[in-house]
């Protein structure tokens, strides 16, 4: 399809609507650039039975992180940040999970970075595999350059664990102060200390309180009442 033809067919889309609904605010204020109306925002939801609260069984502070290991994830921001820090393997380890086009590179880069030792490559995680992972960490961290949302972080919300995200789109509608810790995007030294700060201070995050918000904000049960009364309404 042409680009023109997908253009007018967005915006036939738009304006024949009666409700749009962006799933973050900053998603609803691109929409709205482009001189749509703007849509009301109702978040992607996570399955709240599928996650739970859970204790790490490793001694050392495991990072976790996952995704499509794109440029777009900054999992390069990441290796630099862990570099730049450089905390000791003893004490410290880091999950990466996921499959894509640039994973030999960060592994390449890792090993450039003499961090590898700190770096376990989970390779492609699939849904029955993903609770357990959250469960296992301590920290999430994924420094995206851009997410419109951002599911991997409310399902690390949902399993009672603190965050490290970019304000990068999504992620501002997602963490606040008693859930985690927002740095900007290709900011290494802030991710830097970002990761060092909740390495020092993670059990100060309550996983109990964590879990709760998670369920008043992105849970199964809230955004499908929101979705179903917005559909009454119309």
């Amino acid at each position: 399809m042409k680009e023109r033809e997908h253009d007018d067919q967005i915006s036939q889309a738009f304006q024949q609507a009666d409700c749009t609904i962006a799933v973050s605010s900053s998603l609803a204020e691109t929409i709205s650039s482009y001189g749509y109306d703007k849509p009301i925002v109702i978040p992607n939801l996570v399955d709240e039975n599928r996650f739970s609260i859970g204790e790490p069984d490793s001694k050392k502070i495991v990072f976790f992180s996952l995704c499509g290991i794109t440029k777009q994830k900054g999992i390069n921001f990441l290796l630099e940040a862990i570099s730049l820090w450089n905390p000791s393997a003893e004490y410290f380890e880091f999950r990466i999970g996921g499959e894509g086009p640039m994973l030999d590179s960060y592994k390449e880069l890792a090993d450039h970075l003499n961090i590898s030792d700190r770096i376990i490559w989970l390779g492609a995680v699939d849904r029955e595999q993903a609770p357990n992972l959250f469960r296992e960490c301590h920290i999430f961290v994924l420094p995206s350059a851009h997410e419109s949302f951002g599911i991997v972080y409310v399902e690390a919300l949902a399993s009672g664990k603190p965050i490290i995200a970019t304000r990068c789109g999504g992620p501002e509608d997602i963490v606040n102060s008693d859930n985690g810790l927002l740095v900007d995007i290709g900011d290494i030294s802030g991710l830097s200390e970002a990761m060092q700060v909740l390495a020092s201070n993670w059990k100060d995050f309550d996983p109990v309180k964590i879990r709760s918000d998670f369920e008043n904000r992105f849970s199964r049960r809230v955004v499908l009442s929101q979705l179903m009364e917005k559909y009454k309404n119309l």
